[in-house]
């Protein structure tokens, strides 16, 4: 289906604007930018104490951006029994005290296995220079990686992921070692 491009005209203080359809990028801009803000919001609030199982201790989320330690300052999970279309929703997020951070959702979420990015599933990193300036990158589009839960109780999820993400402007990143270990907010 081809985008919109006429103008359409908004009414703003009482004078008849000239106005365009935002472009699906800048759409995908403003969504991760929200869902920054909103998981940055939720993480100040939410204990990332974790579950007894995993390979790193609960409570933690690790991973490297390329070649770079990430070390999460606050991470969550969060599950939803009936999320989107009725369907179990796994939404991870974490953030560091550099304000880069992560933002994995799994849709449906079937339990311990393997999900690879795509088809509903989406991996999200925000890459920051410590000011709160920085760029978004996508998983989900490419295809390009995995999140493995290796472990789910009723308390919470551990597991791994890596992947490589971009960027509207083509650049990439790669995420490896990625492990985490949390309990379920409340």
């Amino acid at each position: 289906m081809a985008e919109r491009t006429e103008p359409r005209l908004l009414f703003i203080n009482k004078v008849w604007l000239p106005h365009r359809k935002i472009p699906s990028l800048a759409m995908k801009r403003l969504s991760f930018l929200s869902l920054f803000c909103i998981a940055l919001l939720l993480l100040v609030g939410c204990d990332s104490g974790g579950d007894d199982g995993g390979s790193v201790d609960p409570g933690t989320f690790v991973a490297k951006i390329d070649g770079s330690d990430f070390q999460a300052l606050s991470a969550s999970a969060v599950y939803v029994a009936s999320g989107v279309g009725g369907q179990p929703q796994l939404t991870i997020i974490a953030a560091s005290q550099t304000l880069s951070s992560f933002n994995f959702t799994l849709l449906p979420f079937n339990g311990e296995g393997m999900y690879r990015f795509g088809q509903g599933n989406v991996g999200q990193v925000g890459v920051s220079n410590g000011t709160g300036q920085g760029k978004g990158y996508l998983a989900s589009e490419s295809g390009d990686g995995s999140i493995e839960i290796t472990e789910q109780t009723e308390n919470g999820v551990a597991g791994t992921f890596s992947f490589t993400a971009r960027n509207d402007d083509g650049t990439s990143v790669q995420v490896t070692d990625g492990q985490f270990n949390l309990t379920f907010a409340q």
